[in-house]
């Protein structure tokens, strides 16, 4: 079994990359969450090796018409690194 810790991020560009490593003792995947950030957020949590879902992701499952649907984009982003 695989342990994910997803990590919820707004322009936490001093801190991420600690906390990736905090949890890096823990968990064996990383999954950061980005609302929109205006600073290098994203770009740090890949460079640790996290999956990094995009605001616009974000949008579309808040947005989604049913569980179904939000449960497809979920599974596809963490399937398939992030962006979808």
């Amino acid at each position: 079994m695989t342990l994910t810790a997803v990590l919820l991020t707004k322009n936490e560009e001093r801190h991420i990359e600690g906390a990736l490593v905090s949890v890096a003792a823990i968990a064996e995947r990383h999954v950061v969450v980005d609302g929109a950030s205006v600073v290098r957020t994203d770009d740090l949590a890949r460079t640790t090796g996290a999956n990094v879902l995009s605001a616009e992701l974000l949008h579309r499952l808040v947005n989604a018409p049913g569980i179904r649907t939000r449960r497809k984009y979920v599974r596809e982003a963490v399937l398939h690194g992030g962006e979808t």
